[in-house]
């Protein structure tokens, strides 16, 4: 929280900016299948769980948001990385679950106080898990089924908790919409 929000938030742009770097070089001819896995397991996976973390943790409202919006570009932009089915639904399962449970809590805690900013947060964090499981669901599903229907149902069932505690007419109309959207799959 050093250096306030537009610094931090300048510090995001950064990340975005080295993940697009790493999804250019991983995409070249000349990079081995060995070589891209071990960005995925290394610098591209500990991106994504930073990101996460900020999102659900950092206190400052705007630099949560920016993390979030940040995080769906690089899960939507890894696509030129042709990562496995597997990595989408352990990327579900340890990052972005355990994220859309500490907002949940996060709104939760804010009921009865204003808590539009945590919900704004919320909202943006429905659009980012369910986009995310959208574009790579074919992937997850062709990997493992079972494991996919798994996670589908996990990820509707912590979306379902988090519309229970929802007062904004944003965040209430935007589960339903994200839940449908996924089923729809």
């Amino acid at each position: 929280e050093l250096g306030g929000d537009e610094r931090s938030i300048a510090a995001l742009q950064l990340l975005s900016d080295a993940n697009m770097a790493m999804c250019a070089w991983a995409s070249s001819a000349s990079v081995s299948d060995e070589d891209k896995a071990e960005l995925i397991a290394g610098a591209w996976g500990d991106l994504v769980r930073e990101l996460s973390r900020i999102s659900s943790e950092d206190t400052r409202s705007a630099v949560r948001d920016d993390a979030l919006l940040t995080l769906q570009r690089v899960l939507l932009g890894a696509e030129t990385l042709d990562a496995s089915g597997d990595l989408w639904l352990t990327t579900f399962d340890s990052n972005l679950l355990s994220m859309l449970v500490e907002l949940t809590e996060s709104v939760r805690k804010m009921r009865g106080r204003d808590g539009g900013a945590a919900e704004n947060t919320a909202r943006i964090a429905v659009s980012c898990v369910s986009k995310t499981f959208l574009q790579y669901a074919a992937k997850m599903q062709g990997d493992d089924k079972a494991a996919f229907a798994n996670s589908l149902l996990t990820v509707v069932d912590a979306l379902s908790v988090l519309r229970k505690h929802a007062k904004t007419e944003e965040l209430v109309e935007a589960v339903p919409e994200a839940i449908k959207n996924m089923l729809l799959v």
